[in-house]
């Protein structure tokens, strides 16, 4: 069956946007358009680093874990890969871009955010969780496996961590079928 593709049809009108009404045809409140599943997420954060904070993080140095952390993010391994994805950016680019291109301003905004506000706030919630683990559940401990070599340990957790990943997204995208494959899809008409 012949498909065609059909030119959109600009109208001189203006647009009017209204806002968006209930049932009875009253305004909705803002508060109608707030999504509370992510509004709890946020609030257990807060209330996970409030008990943290109070807990004085189970007695972890809170400063010594941001710098660790920060040389992981920005140490010399990172900014060395930066570094040379930077230099092949430039030399085999996938698009062509002026150097100080606005999506290269906004990662560099993105990469100052994470360092100042995002690394705090993932120690934060790490030794928080960490503290209310060891109070709620003491009895779990790892202990050191002798028999299995750490480089073993290491990769079983890392093909673990990536299965788990990927049967989360089979989850969201459903039957294992991706919005990209389905747009390629045709359908038959009847």
């Amino acid at each position: 069956m012949p498909s065609f593709v059909v030119a959109p049809v600009h109208s001189i009108a203006p647009v009017v946007r209204r806002r968006p009404r209930g049932a009875n045809g009253a305004k909705l409140a803002p508060a109608s358009r707030v999504y509370l599943p992510a509004l709890s997420v946020a609030g257990i954060a807060a209330v996970l680093v409030w008990v943290g904070w109070a807990s004085h993080w189970g007695g972890a140095n809170f400063a010594g874990s941001i710098a660790s952390l920060r040389v992981v993010v920005s140490g010399p391994m990172t900014l060395g890969i930066v570094g040379v994805l930077l230099v092949v950016e430039r030399v085999r680019p996938a698009q062509r871009r002026p150097i100080f291109a606005r999506g290269y301003r906004q990662d560099l905004l993105y990469m100052v955010l994470n360092a100042t506000l995002v690394v705090p706030l993932v120690i934060a919630l790490t030794l928080s969780f960490s503290e209310v683990v060891h109070q709620a559940f003491p009895w779990i401990v790892l202990t050191r496996v002798g028999t299995v070599p750490r480089w073993a340990a290491i990769a079983a957790i890392f093909v673990a961590m990536d299965g788990l990943n990927w049967l989360a997204h089979l989850g969201i995208t459903g039957s294992g079928c991706s919005g990209a494959s389905m747009s390629f899809t045709t359908r038959k008409r009847t």
